[in-house]
């Protein structure tokens, strides 16, 4: 769910399953994507420090290929 908050870039979803589930800021989709990866490619910025200071890890890796 945090994924589709993301990339729609819906803050108040967003907000609250982080206050759910912090580690979510973390969690990679099924295809290997991290929200703060999904977030940077639509271009919210908003979201994108949202959920850096949710705990979100820019170094993380990601499965997605160019």
């Amino acid at each position: 769910p945090l994924h589709y908050a993301a990339y729609f870039c819906h803050s108040g979803a967003a907000a609250a399953l982080l206050a759910h589930c912090p580690a979510a800021a973390r969690a990679a989709d099924k295809e290997g994507r991290s929200a703060l990866w999904i977030a940077a490619q639509k271009g919210h910025e908003a979201m994108l420090h949202m959920l850096l200071a949710a705990g979100a890890d820019a170094r993380q890796a990601n499965a997605v290929r160019p």
